[in-house]
């Protein structure tokens, strides 16, 4: 071994799990701060960040030229027809004509009254601004569908890769690599509703391509660890160890595949307009939260539970020859 991997091992990286748990605790308190002030302020889907994609809306677009100028008289005409949820507002060009795109929820959980407050605004931009004006309504109905479905694939993925990982190695390592990944979409969640970036339906193909990337790393840490444990005796394998072995091996690999990753999305995130951001910041928080959960979290969380499971045994034993 390296330099770099034996302080790896001398770091006992597996021992000191409850203080790599640290971080994600610290996360997922701001993010229960944030979600508490802004939701008692307004509602639950608007504390977690919701878009008009979960719980309905209207996406309108005014075709006008100078789009960087008059977003400030847009939001004022929209106010004035009782529209104050706008939920984010940017120039846009759209067949070589620029314009301006707002994103507001319902007003109006009825249908038809929703419609004549969006005819209503529409009629009032066209007539100050002189251009073409178009809108679409996304339904609450339809939402609440979208946000079913997209449990639903997350679900079946992790269910899928579960019994993957099992049957590739064995299900310790299946239960330990979804606590993992469910680490990395709960801080992605997290860290998304902090930033307040709207979660819409491309933050579920944000998931399910972090989903997708964590487990690959996850996989070559849990094929090392199958790779070590050949080398102890069966009854004389020390896990910790074990564990620590696998995360230096395979740390300088994963450093430099998310790095080279890293960098392509921060390019996206830096460069991009408003509406890729909501998709690539996500993504670079999965990225962080996999490459974070795969070095520190999936190898020594499988050492522990079977450490645990030792312990029982040895507890079991204990008892069994206390009763003889």
């Amino acid at each position: 071994m390296n330099k770099l991997q034996q302080k790896l091992l001398d770091l006992k990286i597996s021992k000191k799990l409850p203080f790599w748990c640290i971080a994600p605790a610290l996360i997922i308190c701001v993010f229960v701060i944030v979600f508490a002030v802004t939701g008692a302020k307004t509602n639950a889907a608007t504390g977690f960040g919701l878009g008009i994609d979960f719980t309905g809306g209207t996406e309108m677009t005014v075709m006008i030229e100078d789009n960087t100028k008059n977003e400030h008289e847009v939001l004022e005409i929209l106010k004035e027809k009782g529209i104050n949820n706008v939920d984010y507002i940017q120039g846009v060009t759209t067949g070589g004509q620029n314009g301006i795109r707002v994103q507001y929820k319902n007003v109006n959980s009825d249908a038809t009254k929703m419609k004549e407050i969006n005819d209503s605004a529409k009629a009032a931009l066209e007539s100050k601004f002189g251009v073409k004006v178009d809108y679409t309504n996304r339904s609450s109905t339809a939402s609440a569908d979208l946000v079913k479905k997209a449990f639903l694939s997350v679900g079946i993925a992790l269910i899928l890769i579960l019994v993957y990982i099992i049957i590739r190695f064995e299900w310790l390592s299946g239960v330990a690599a979804v606590l993992a990944l469910l680490h990395d979409v709960f801080i992605m969640v997290c860290l998304t509703v902090i930033c307040r970036i709207p979660i819409n339906s491309s933050f579920i193909a944000a998931v399910i391509t972090i989903v997708a990337y964590s487990i690959n790393n996850t996989i070559i840490v849990f094929d090392r660890v199958r790779e070590r444990k050949k080398l102890y005796d069966k009854n004389k394998i020390v896990y910790n160890d074990v564990a620590d072995e696998a995360v230096a091996m395979t740390f300088n690999r994963t450093m430099f595949t998310s790095l080279t990753t890293l960098i392509m999305v921060i390019m996206l995130t830096a460069l991009g307009v408003v509406s890729m951001r909501h998709f690539t910041l996500p993504i670079l928080f999965g990225l962080l939260a996999g490459t974070y959960s795969s070095m520190f979290l999936a190898a020594p969380l499988w050492a522990a539970m079977q450490n645990g499971i030792l312990k029982y045994r040895a507890k079991l034993y204990a008892k069994y020859k206390a009763m003889k």
